[in-house]
């Protein structure tokens, strides 16, 4: 049936992305619904985010069965971005965000990792909040020990090395405050201990490893 006569009753609606822009136009009726999963092989528009916004329920959002977007720095000004999903992402809200490998943003770096107490202390250039999920990506040279992590990424003589996601579940300031959300201030000097927090992991990386930030929620740490 049309979506608009679901818009009272729809909670969770499994979606193929098809060509035409009016498909998830049309999601704006649903009034009630609290989880989406997007499918197929199309990028997701820009105007898709407009479209989120109108939905008040929506806690649950699925982008990793359909392609999202074309790469992770992707510059077409009609298809979203890596960057623009985290931004919709940190206004939203959203209870779970599950994305696709290639969508990902580069939020900070570590600074000391602590790997029995599970903690390590990050410099970020990009907000964090509790329940985001991470992972630690290094470059390292090929053949090297580091080569047997999760995952890596061929680049010549060197390739990218992946850990495994982790949900972040505590953050706490220099002065052991715990937050709810951590922002390095606009007019910090990059690295500095303004910009530094203790976050509580599964997967603590190694000292200078880059934090992508890869969605939301549990659900999001075995894509």
């Amino acid at each position: 049936p049309p979506l608009g006569m679901l818009a009272e009753s729809c909670v969770t609606l499994l979606m193929a992305l098809a060509t035409a822009e009016v498909d998830l136009a049309e999601l704006a009726a649903l009034r009630v619904l609290r989880r989406l999963v997007l499918t197929g092989p199309r990028p997701l528009p820009r105007a898709a985010l407009s479209v989120f916004r109108k939905l008040p329920s929506l806690k649950e959002l699925d982008l990793s069965k359909c392609r999202t977007v074309v790469d992770s720095n992707n510059s077409s000004l009609d298809l979203s971005s890596a960057l623009d999903i985290f931004t919709y992402q940190r206004a939203a809200k959203l209870d779970q965000l599950l994305l696709p490998k290639l969508c990902a943003v580069e939020i900070g770096r570590v600074v000391k990792p602590f790997p029995k107490a599970g903690v390590v202390v990050v410099s970020l250039t990009r907000p964090l909040a509790l329940n985001d999920v991470i992972e630690f990506r290094r470059v390292v040279q090929r053949f090297s020990a580091a080569g047997t992590a999760a995952s890596s990424t061929d680049d010549g003589d060197s390739h990218i090395v992946c850990t495994r996601r982790t949900l972040v579940s505590s953050i706490r300031t220099d002065d052991h405050e715990q937050l709810t959300e951590a922002s390095p201030p606009s007019n910090a000097v990059p690295g500095s201990l303004a910009t530094q927090f203790a976050i509580q992991v599964d997967e603590v990386g190694k000292k200078d490893d880059q934090v992508f930030w890869v969605g939301r929620g549990s659900g999001a740490l075995a894509l």
